[in-house]
């Protein structure tokens, strides 16, 4: 009968001896910096810009006519309310009256920056009306519409109840869509979900909230940097800081899961607790730093994009990570030493001395790919291909009226306006020229280009003329699209310094940008990820083997995402600058997986050989990976909460995505490859020669 040796009395190190020492100070200087980042934290809607123009680069013409029409309006955003009135029967005299009185009614609210109230205009089936309520938005102010949409509501209950009337507009929709509070509900959704899946991993009543902790602070102190980069001119939108929120929780929770995890392995070795935490960093801080530093550069090659929103979610996200990465590796261990081993009861280690075996699950599904590895291998690709082919029913759409879930009344109001108005009416051109002949020729150019339903009379912009256009067919559409390439081209040629913009042309620039970047970029992160994963492993083989996995992974994950977008959530599409997202966070998180297996697999190999060394490291680790990777879907999930239809996309692609490579690709297809390789896997470094 074989019996525990107690392991003889540990042999100070420096790392260890530095954290008997600072671990009280550690935690003293980070409850300091909390006190002040959580004031700049819950500042951050301050910068968050509302202005879609900013998004594009500043030689689009949608963004030259709208900075012109926003210097006409002392730097502030024309937005609007649109008021629709409807009734199936027929506006009868009364009606017209009550929806008169209704347009007195909200031109004296003298609502914040409500500047004037358009005419009503009639319905040709005179079975509706609507008048527009112009307002000069400030450009950093995310909350102003839930300030004034809810009193212009409020204001229109007392029309009689035969009169269906909604409000709509950017204003209304952007107030339908929550998001002044949306931060607030992924902060506490995700603590949620994150606490529900640490109690079920860990089964202890105390140990959950050490992960918890150290996650809240490294999101607080992400949210109070990015309000930094945002007032030094960073271009910060709400999607940005959404997915801020569960990237950090999410990450900062893989991080201490696996340190953790290395953390209880050394206690059985080691009975100081101090010299077990410092064998643990050394032991994970190489995976967790290039892991942390994969995700970071794959974020910073988005800076090669030209949307400004793209653009901005590089060194906001990354700056996420560089915080999910200081605090579990400084803020966590601290906080771990100074809590003691009484943290991690009911089940803290023993110092027995003996080495962790790893998860009998695990241990039996290395034994079971270990027997066929080529022939499993093959099967879970021709899985992962099938799965890929609902990427035919990929739909990019850019039609902002689409961006909400549900049926809100915003997206009741832009219904009944199409239902009894031309297409075009509510998103007109602006097309803006300089005084002179050129006016002239552009508006004759305009008026008589196919596809322009009606032009409206001109206006002065700053010293410049404007006219607005109306399209026949849907205005975000592709061939509404394409009829304003058509004026634009045209008026290069009768008015050179004609500008088209306006709704439908800042939509169409938006989503020729973000097709040009989905090009661009995604070879740019697979190369900068590559790279890392060749320093981290030493190899060529290994890195291309687990590129070539996490692409197919993302392929089979938005393929299968892009088939329930359509068929089970009725979406109409995905908006173009998504699967640059997507991409993004799946190639980079899934590399992260591949690399805490792949980097114990490499120790492993040198000790023992690849094929044993890969079957140990995916026992040892899988119960782990599995683990981090349920939390980082699981927060990503919650994303799915909030009622805009990107934010759920994004958050369903990206989870389910995870769990598929934490499940299959990391769990079964690598460790299947690995073995069919063997040593070939670390070509060309030393392992090739000796594993």
């Amino acid at each position: 009968m074989k019996t525990a040796t107690t392991p003889p009395p540990d042999t100070p190190t420096k790392l260890g001896t530095f954290l008997r020492r600072s671990k009280w100070l550690v935690l003293l200087l980070w409850l300091v910096g909390m006190m002040v980042a959580v004031p700049l934290a819950n500042r951050l809607n301050d910068v968050i810009t509302t202005d879609q123009s900013t998004f594009l680069p500043a030689k689009a013409q949608s963004t030259k006519v709208a900075n012109l029409t926003a210097a006409t309006h002392n730097k502030t955003l024309l937005a609007e309310a649109v008021v629709v009135f409807t009734d199936n029967a027929g506006l009868n005299p009364q009606d017209v009256h009550s929806i008169q009185a209704a347009r007195a009614k909200v031109d004296g609210l003298h609502l914040s920056g409500q500047q004037d109230v358009t005419p009503i205009i009639y319905s040709k089936d005179r079975q509706a009306a609507f008048f527009t309520v112009e307002f000069n938005r400030p450009r950093h102010n995310q909350t102003y519409s839930t300030q004034v949409i809810p009193p212009l509501r409020q204001a229109l209950t007392s029309v009689p109840s035969r009169l269906d009337v909604k409000v709509t507009g950017d204003l209304a929709i952007d107030a339908d869509s929550g998001g002044a509070n949306a931060d607030t509900k992924l902060i506490i959704t995700s603590g949620i979900i994150v606490t529900i899946l640490l109690l079920i991993i860990y089964r202890s009543p105390i140990l959950w909230l050490v992960p918890l902790v150290a996650a809240g602070f490294a999101t607080e102190a992400a949210r109070a940097a990015v309000y930094g980069l945002g007032k030094a001119g960073l271009t910060v939108d709400s999607l940005s800081t959404s997915i801020l929120i569960v990237l950090v929780f999410g990450a900062a929770t893989d991080y201490a899961l696996l340190i953790l995890s290395r953390y209880r392995e050394e206690l059985h070795l080691h009975p100081d607790r101090h010299e077990a935490m410092a064998r643990a960093l050394r032991r994970t801080f190489e995976a967790v730093t290039a892991s942390a530093g994969t995700v970071i550069v794959g974020l910073l090659a988005m800076l090669a994009a030209s949307l400004g929103s793209s653009r901005g979610l590089g060194p906001i996200g990354a700056t996420g990570i560089v915080f999910a990465w200081l605090v579990q590796m400084t803020f966590f261990p601290a906080i771990l030493l100074v809590g003691g081993k009484w943290l991690l009861w009911p089940r803290a280690p023993k110092a027995d001395g003996e080495p962790f075996a790893g998860a009998r699950l695990w241990r039996h599904a290395g034994t079971r790919i270990a027997k066929r590895p080529l022939p499993i291998a093959t099967i879970t690709v021709m899985m992962l291909l099938v799965m890929g082919l609902g990427l035919a029913q990929l739909n990019l759409n850019a039609n902002p009226l689409d961006s909400l879930r549900g049926n809100p009344p915003s997206v009741q109001g832009q219904n009944n306006l199409a239902a009894h108005f031309p297409a075009g009416e509510t998103a007109p051109l602006t097309i803006v020229v300089p005084n002179g002949t050129q006016a002239e020729s552009a508006l004759k150019t305009v008026a008589h280009t196919e596809g322009v339903a009606t032009v409206l009379p001109h206006s002065k912009v700053g010293n410049d003329t404007a006219f607005s256009a109306i399209l026949s067919p849907d205005p975000y559409s592709d061939k509404a699209f394409q009829i304003i390439r058509t004026v634009r081209d045209r008026l290069s040629a009768s008015a050179p310094s004609a500008l088209v913009g306006g709704p439908q042309a800042l939509y169409m620039d938006i989503s020729d940008a973000a097709l040009r970047d989905n090009k661009v970029v995604m070879p740019l992160i697979l190369l900068v990820v590559g790279i890392v994963l060749g320093i981290l492993l030493r190899a060529l083989t290994a890195p291309l083997l687990l590129l070539g996995t996490v692409v197919l992974s993302f392929a089979a994950s938005f393929g299968f995402s892009a088939f329930m977008f359509k068929h089970a959530f009725g979406f109409s599409g995905v908006d173009p600058a998504l699967p640059l997202y997507i991409f993004l966070f799946l190639v980079a998180l899934g590399v992260d997986y591949n690399i805490f297996l792949m980097d114990r697999a490499r120790q492993e190999a040198a000790l023992q050989g690849t094929r044993p060394g890969m079957l140990r490291a995916l026992a040892v680790t899988g119960g782990v990976i599995t683990a981090a990777g349920c939390v980082l879907a699981g927060t990503f999930a919650s994303l799915a909460q909030l009622p805009i239809v990107t934010l759920t996309e994004v958050g369903f692609a990206v989870a389910f995505g995870i769990l598929l490579d934490t499940l299959i690709v990391r769990s079964i297809l690598v460790p299947a490859l690995v073995v069919a390789l063997g040593r070939r896997t670390w070509w060309p470094s030393k392992l090739n020669k000796n594993s």
